[in-house]
């Protein structure tokens, strides 16, 4: 399974992998819909990146979430 491996050294917390994402993954350009966080932190990125784990998939309240036939963790909006 493929990852992220963000390079904080090269990092400008320009905000252009949330958007990215968000057009992947929600088909929209909203940050929000992200599955990456980048953010400054004391003139530093802090990037939090989803590594697949998997563990939200047992906690969710409202069961909305499982893995897709390639075991990519999928939201379903309707729920």
């Amino acid at each position: 399974m493929k990852f992220l491996k963000p390079h904080l050294d090269r990092c400008v917390v320009c905000g252009s992998c949330m958007s990215a994402c968000s057009k992947t993954w929600a088909k929209k350009d909203d940050p929000g819909l992200s599955r990456i966080r980048v953010e400054a932190v004391a003139g530093y990125p802090d990037i939090h990146v989803c590594n697949q784990c998997g563990g939200c998939i047992a906690v969710c309240p409202a069961m909305a979430l499982s893995r897709d036939k390639n075991g990519v963790v999928q939201i379903d909006r309707s729920r």
